[in-house]
């Protein structure tokens, strides 16, 4: 009787424990979610688009990098990893280059599609969720300024159009209009977990504080083969 009692309490905390793992993985529900379809093993690379790629905080300290590729792969037709090489990259107060050689890595990302209009919107416009897991990146640059980023980020997937199959795709991050410090798109369907980035600065060993903080930049994603977005 002892050894079934203590089998029947072991399955139930090993139940327990899969619960818990699962409720510890991001809540993007489905009705957060849009399908890339044909996606899954698709892998895929990065250019730049436009204007230099900035981290900005809300101390006013920049980030500027001359350049950004990256690649990446679909998992599954809504999620995938991600790794990012913004290069040529400054920061704003002492003109130092910063991380190795003027590159910041950032490196095995899980991304999610994400709906970030409104429900009764039909789930557009569509966007992509990178999280950041504990940190984000870490860098530093020319010994003196130390960041340590950490947070999730969204940004919003401008073409091609829903329904309509491509291989090319333009990822774009940017501002609010009301507050330059925080991302346009902060939410799955404007409602629920509020996504941002927050910057760990220290200067001189002295800590500078945390500081909410924005991406700003267009990568275009250059896909193996052809993939539909459905919302």
């Amino acid at each position: 009787m002892k050894g079934k009692l203590m089998s029947k309490k072991m399955t139930m905390l090993a139940i327990a424990v899969a619960s818990a793992a699962m409720f510890a993985l991001p809540a993007v529900a489905s009705a957060g979610e849009w399908v890339a379809h044909n996606a899954a093993g698709k892998t895929f690379t990065i250019t730049k688009v436009g204007a230099n790629p900035i981290l900005e905080s809300a101390n006013g300290d920049v980030i500027e990098c001359t350049g950004l590729t990256g690649t990446g792969s679909y998992t599954t037709t809504t999620t995938g990893t991600i790794n990012l090489d913004f290069t040529g990259c400054k920061e704003n107060t002492f003109g130092l280059s910063c991380g190795t050689s003027g590159t910041i890595a950032v490196n095995n990302k899980t991304f999610h599609n994400v709906n970030i209009g409104n429900a009764g919107e039909g789930g557009t416009p569509i966007g992509v969720l990178i999280t950041g897991g504990s940190e984000f990146v870490h860098f530093n640059c020319g010994g003196i300024v130390t960041v340590k980023v950490t947070g999730n980020v969204i940004g919003e997937v401008e073409s091609p159009n829903c329904g309509v199959a491509g291989t090319t795709y333009n990822l774009d991050f940017k501002p609010s209009a009301a507050n330059t410090y925080t991302q346009k798109y902060e939410q799955v369907t404007t409602t629920g977990t509020t996504y941002d980035l927050v910057s760990d600065i220290t200067i001189f060993g002295g800590s500078a504080g945390s500081h909410t903080s924005v991406q700003n930049g267009t990568g275009q994603i250059h896909l193996s083969g052809a993939v539909t977005p459905t919302c």
